[in-house]
């Protein structure tokens, strides 16, 4: 099987951080083909805690050993964040607002409103989550990471010889 036909995927959680390696079938069937898992710390060792701390190599020392002791051979990779490290908000949205950009610039008005950082200094996005309820209303979520967290941690996947395709918390 080719090497492409592989993607590892990465959850870089609170304390711990999990691999797992899947390949694709000649069906389209995904199949774990290896999962790795490493502890970093505890409640002392949090992800945001070590972001902000700048003490990375926590986290470089176990995702080194994951990498070394189980031997890969994906270079794409999904990476997954604690959601410690990321601020997480639901809003509703009037039902009455029926265009998608109109409910768009809704939710970002309250991302905007609800974080204490400039919205230049971070990755956001957001889901709606259903449809307008019996109040009329339609909840969306928001999710907001600070860029600085995000660049951090791609520079550290990448610096073992890994493509990110993807980040999500």
């Amino acid at each position: 099987m080719a090497v492409n036909d592989y993607l590892l995927c990465i959850d870089i959680g609170a304390n711990s951080i999990k691999a797992a390696e899947f390949s694709y079938s000649t069906e389209g069937e995904m199949l774990l083909e290896k999962f790795a898992f490493a502890e970093y710390g505890g409640a002392e060792g949090a992800f945001s805690d070590i972001i902000e701390n700048s003490a990375l190599e926590k986290i470089h020392s176990a995702l080194e050993k994951i990498l070394k002791e189980n031997s890969f051979q994906s270079k794409k990779v999904n990476v997954s964040l604690s959601g410690h490290n990321a601020y997480i908000r639901f809003v509703k949205v009037p039902s009455m607002v029926n265009d998608e950009k109109k409910i768009k610039q809704i939710i970002e008005f309250e991302a905007k409103s609800a974080i204490p950082f400039d919205m230049s200094e971070v990755v956001w996005d957001s889901q709606l989550l259903n449809v307008a309820d019996d109040n009329g209303e339609i909840e969306a979520m928001f999710v907001i990471v600070k860029s600085e967290e995000i660049e951090r941690i791609t520079a550290l996947v990448e610096s073992f010889g890994k493509q990110i395709s993807l980040i999500e918390v």
